[in-house]
């Protein structure tokens, strides 16, 4: 298959899987993300494919890719297969430039935009890519206006979503949804963690985070970013 054909299976076979997942959610507010997430990724669907003119670029996270493709995959086989079929055409990156705040994770990190304003196919609704995350590692809490979900489809890691919860384990199949400018933390063990993500909302909006993300009089910081190939 060509890479409009794998990337844009990666989009229906996620948006099948939120519709099916709809009904096993118990708060309306969990309800409301995936249903607008399942639309959104529906029109982009229908509308005709944009190749971006973006560039992966050297991603040592990458290197925990051949360990997640060996799982046996149970939960979610469709979706873990389109992802495998999409993952050579992502558009890969580190996203944070290495500095104080990330450079305790930024090495065993990596995001593939699929379909997005730097996406291999470009969107300025929609996020949808690929996401690592090596071993032993803790992506601090952080926030975003964008709604957000990862899904899991290989690997494990625990999730905590806003500043005061608890972290909870999430293995294949898993979801886990992020209203706007509520704070996410990952953090793994002894085994890295590979998912699907997606952004819908005030895309250009950036990431934040407080050095206590609970302390809401402390002035919000911001992280530099890896721009993409195509902006330099």
């Amino acid at each position: 298959m060509n890479r409009e054909t794998t990337i844009y299976r990666l989009l229906e076979e996620t948006e099948a899987y939120l519709r099916k997942i709809e009904a096993t959610l118990v708060e309306p507010s969990q309800r409301d993300l995936v249903v607008g997430f399942a639309e959104d990724f529906h029109a982009e669907s229908i509308r005709p494919a944009l190749l971006s003119q973006s560039r992966s670029q050297s991603v040592r996270g990458l290197r925990y890719a051949p360990v997640l493709f060996d799982e046996n995959i149970v939960r979610c086989p469709e979706l873990f297969d389109a992802a495998l079929g999409a993952f050579p055409y992502a558009w890969w990156s580190e996203f944070y430039e290495e500095a104080h705040w990330s450079k305790s994770f930024v090495s065993r990190f990596a995001t593939g935009e699929c379909i997005g304003p730097t996406g291999r196919f470009r969107s300025d609704s929609i996020i949808l890519g690929l996401f690592i995350l090596g071993p032993d590692t803790h992506y601090p809490a952080h926030a975003h206006a964008a709604e957000e979900f990862y899904i899991v489809v290989a690997g494990e890691a625990e999730f905590q979503t806003g500043a005061t919860s608890d972290f909870i384990a999430k293995r294949q199949g898993d979801i886990v949804l992020h209203g706007s400018n509520v704070s996410p933390a990952i953090r793994t063990s002894s085994r890295p963690m590979f998912a699907i993500y997606s952004w819908r909302g005030a895309l250009d909006e950036p990431s934040w985070y407080r050095d206590n993300m609970a302390d809401e009089s402390e002035p919000r910081k911001f992280p530099n970013f890896v721009k993409s190939k195509r902006d330099q």
